[in-house]
């Protein structure tokens, strides 16, 4: 299973202290994980409670469900671009890639991307000071 690399998250923050737009720009990539995260729930509890199941043709699903399942698609390839944008940092100040798995809008790769991005969130909010 490919996981984040937290260690090399910790470097690139501690490689950009001393310039507050990186430090930003960094923060940025990682609140798309959480915005990514959000726009999952929304969806999933959306049809949870209205008894509402996806597998039903898209000619026929209902509109509010479209919308969410847009919403989270388009924040899961946020979340792709971003990890690729932080790798791309990693790379630049040579330090270990933040996600060593491929970086893909294709499967199976974006849903291994999305369960690494899920399992850093958990671990974020399981350390919380």
């Amino acid at each position: 299973m490919n996981v984040l690399n937290k260690e090399s998250i910790d470097k690139l923050i501690l490689k950009s202290s001393n310039d507050p737009k990186a430090l930003n720009q960094i923060h940025s990539y990682l609140l798309s994980f959480s915005e990514y995260h959000a726009a999952i729930y929304q969806a999933e509890t959306w049809a949870i409670v209205h008894n509402y199941d996806e597998n039903v043709p898209r000619a026929i699903m209902n509109p509010d469900y479209i919308e969410l399942d847009g919403v989270r698609t388009s924040k899961h390839n946020a979340v792709i671009w971003n990890v690729n944008m932080l790798n791309k940092l990693c790379e630049k100040v040579n330090i270990p890639l933040v996600y060593e798995g491929v970086v893909s809008k294709d499967k199976p790769h974006r849903r291994d991307l999305a369960n690494a991005v899920l399992a850093y969130i958990e671990d974020i909010i399981k350390q919380r000071v």
